[in-house]
């Protein structure tokens, strides 16, 4: 895919935003996944362009997006797939996909409410907090999310909130053995090395943490 198409897309999408936050300043929203992830230095193919954003705005939001890629025909069937699914894919006739997903859950919502603004290329744009992102990765449960998320929290280990990222990943649900069997690969793979020694040390400072239940 032509990296210019995938850069119009995330334009097109950076600029309705904008224009929503104008009339609706109080709108919150972020961009997870691939974006994301670019966001934080984890660079991938962009495969897909996903916004979570607070019930209160979807309609707003949706409307932007259908227009700045003229298929406002589709809004009704959009929202209603929204309200009744929780999410849905917004056509742009270009690669990568574009979806809208609704803050549903208890960590959706402080994902968006404590989401950050970060510049990209000279536009303003939402991403969540690291911890967060991290924990929403890992609640999708799917791979490759999982797999994204520690490659961050493994990247990050020596800016990350700790105390916040244990909870926050025992809020989601998720198997925190898995995760606790991949850092002590990780830690083996570190320990290898002198210059990582302090990022080994911080991963296992992470899985007592994380055994023991509760927050340190």
């Amino acid at each position: 895919m032509n990296m210019n198409m995938q850069s119009l897309v995330v334009e097109r999408v950076i600029a309705a935003l904008s224009k929503v936050h104008e009339k609706h300043a109080e709108c919150s929203y972020a961009v997870l996944n691939d974006v994301a992830l670019v966001v934080y230095g984890l660079v991938k193919p962009l495969e897909e362009v996903r916004l979570i954003i607070d019930e209160s705005c979807a309609e707003e939001v949706v409307q932007a997006l259908l227009s700045e890629f003229d298929v406002e025909a589709y809004l009704a069937e959009t929202t209603s797939r929204l309200k009744a699914q929780g999410l849905a894919a917004i056509s742009t006739r270009f690669y990568p996909l574009l979806v809208v997903e609704l803050a549903s859950t208890s960590l959706d919502r402080e994902l968006v409410k404590n989401s950050i603004e970060v510049h990209v290329e000279g536009s303003k744009l939402k991403v969540p907090k690291l911890e967060y992102l991290i924990a929403k990765l890992a609640s999708m449960k799917l791979y490759p999310y999982l797999e994204y998320a520690l490659a961050l929290l493994v990247a990050w280990i020596l800016r990350l909130d700790v105390d916040s990222l244990v909870s926050l990943l025992r809020s989601t649900g998720v198997d925190i053995d898995v995760i606790i069997n991949r850092l002590k690969l990780v830690c083996s793979l570190l320990g290898a090395f002198d210059r990582f020694s302090r990022e080994a040390e911080l991963l296992k400072s992470l899985i007592t943490r994380m055994r023991a239940g509760q927050v340190l």
